[in-house]
């Protein structure tokens, strides 16, 4: 009996270790595959539509949360642009000062795209999402005042899983507190050491917007409010506050000096110029007829995404009209909030303090956000007046 079972022991070893093999080839295999329809041309060249339809201009409003025109955010979204060439351009060590600087910029763009030139932090070793979470989540107070704890973990994302190493943060039915000992972690999905689909220059700003400081924060105060909000409202997307925290958080924490970027912060720059330029191409493909190839050349013109994602981001808009949007929106509402915080304020305005008021309760749709400060306001007025 003992040698039977030792025989198929060792069989089944062997088993899973075959299977284990062909499992790795056939993950990539498909990469192979998505790698050759990724390059394949997009099957469309006209104009979607000359003018805005309702249901998307409802999605729209609906984001922003207040009555606003999309051309204008649209308008807001090329301002950003333009404001985030110029950091770009020092990072790339462009001048300034130098009238052609949007053209010098493209040009460095194209030539990171057919890798003809490293972007910055290239020659740096690649950090691990964990590294990178363990470095920050000791000076998170910083950035939120008074935070609940974070639980998060990395895993690398597989085939049939979210593209692009993004985030799968919330565990639909875990309502378990955070505090709570058999509380899980947060899952977080990262990108292969050599995925094809996600720059280089581009992972360590994801793992920062979809882990610690960005979604992973505001999945903590999520399940933090489990005493406060229904089941049904604790389990609802909010996406537009959610994208705009994430890469909020990410931006505010550079501004703090919580983040040790080897890029000079090319990454974490591109990733929100992504944002904005997703922003003016939904618009332009739903409201100002645009066809697909301008808003090809657009994207490979203000970005040094590879041309199969300019081509992937354009499908997802003509698909989803309005979601690339979000993230834009959802980052535009936060930081207007956050000025007009800081003119009632003044020298007494605390980030962290801001940031935790914003925060507490979880994400909410965007047409709630102001009342939701302006009761932390009446709160603070309340105590500097006692």
């Amino acid at each position: 009996d003992s040698l039977s079972q030792s025989v198929s022991s060792s069989t089944r070893r062997q088993l899973q270790r075959e299977l284990s093999v062909e499992l790795t080839r056939l993950v990539e295999a498909l990469d192979k595959m998505k790698s050759r329809q990724a390059r394949l041309p997009f099957n469309g060249s006209d104009s979607l539509r000359t003018s805005a339809t309702d249901e998307w201009l409802s999605r729209m409003r609906d984001s922003a949360g207040i009555d606003v025109d999309p051309v204008a955010l649209a308008d807001l979204g090329r301002a950003e642009v333009l404001r985030l060439k110029l950091p770009l351009g020092q990072v790339l060590g462009l001048d300034p000062a130098e009238p052609m600087l949007s053209g010098l910029l493209a040009e460095g763009f194209a030539a990171i795209r057919d890798r003809e030139l490293s972007s910055p932090g290239a020659d740096e070793p690649q950090r691990s999402p964990r590294t990178l979470w363990d470095n920050l989540e000791p000076r998170l107070e910083e950035l939120v005042a008074d935070g609940p704890p974070v639980l998060v973990r990395s895993r690398v994302a597989r085939a049939f899983e979210r593209p692009h190493g993004r985030w799968s943060p919330f565990i639909r039915g875990n309502l378990t507190p955070v505090n709570d000992p058999l509380a899980r972690a947060a899952v977080f999905l990262t990108s292969r050491e050599r995925d094809p689909t996600t720059p280089y220059w581009l992972r360590e700003a994801e793992a920062l917007r979809y882990g610690i400081p960005g979604r992973a924060v505001l999945d903590a105060y999520r399940r933090a409010a489990r005493d406060d909000i229904s089941p049904y409202l604790l389990q609802a997307e909010r996406e537009t506050f959610e994208e705009g925290w994430s890469l909020y958080a990410v931006s505010a924490a550079a501004d703090a000096g919580l983040l040790l970027e080897l890029d000079e912060g090319f990454g974490r720059l591109v990733q929100e110029l992504i944002a904005f330029v997703s922003l003016v191409t939904d618009v332009g493909l739903n409201a100002t007829g645009w066809t697909v190839q301008q808003a090809v050349d657009y994207i490979l013109e203000s970005t040094p995404l590879p041309r199969s994602a300019a081509r992937e981001l354009v499908a997802r808009i003509v698909a989803d009209p309005g979601r690339v949007a979000l993230p834009a929106i959802g980052l535009l509402r936060l930081r207007t909030l956050r000025r007009s915080a800081e003119t009632l304020t003044g020298e007494n305005f605390s980030a962290p303090e801001f940031h935790a008021a914003l925060l507490k309760g979880g994400p909410i749709p965007m047409d709630e956000i102001d009342a939701r400060i302006e009761a932390w306001l009446d709160r603070r007025g309340s105590k500097s007046g006692q």
